[in-house]
């Protein structure tokens, strides 16, 4: 039916848009405790994206062109180190990249490729600024997590005295 008429698909998609911000904001750990409204306000500034197989998101070394959340399918997080490329972590459901890059204004430390059709909610760079300004809880979150991440690429990557391979 969405497909013969557009009007349905129209409402189809802004349905399923506006119950997945509604579950994001009530199980999410990034918005858990915030303001329900700001939260609410904040997540309405994302736009959906569909990524195919082999779509990179963020691509290391370069600014992230966003904050990322996740909602379905699976992404790489890989990093080139030398002439060797690391697998990182694996994203699904629910987990946000694009942080590290979006609070430091530097390149992105590692690449995010899509394994799987997968759909993200995206959060434009000037709109993301907006959003840590407004909700500065979140903002803590986000570079907690950043710093969190950070610790866990050093652990997964050997040192350059180390012979191992990386995948």
């Amino acid at each position: 039916i969405a497909a013969g008429d557009a009007r349905v698909h129209g409402v189809l998609a802004s349905f399923c848009r506006a119950r997945l911000i509604d579950n994001l904001e009530r199980f999410s750990p990034l918005f858990a405790g915030l303001d329900a409204t700001a939260v609410r306000r904040a997540l309405s500034g994302f736009a959906a994206r569909k990524l195919a197989p082999g779509d990179v998101a963020v691509e290391q070394g370069r600014l992230a062109p966003a904050l990322f959340i996740v909602l379905e399918g699976a992404l790489a997080v890989s990093m080139v180190t030398g002439t060797e490329r690391a697998l990182l972590r694996t994203l699904g459901a629910g987990d946000v990249f694009g942080e590290m890059s979006m609070l430091s204004e530097e390149g992105a430390s590692a690449s995010v490729t899509a394994t799987v059709p997968s759909m993200v909610l995206v959060l434009p760079r000037v709109a993301f600024g907006e959003l840590v300004l407004g909700l500065p809880t979140l903002r803590v979150r986000l570079e907690l997590l950043a710093e969190q991440r950070r610790l866990q690429n050093d652990a997964l990557l050997p040192d350059a005295s180390s012979s191992a391979t990386l995948i």
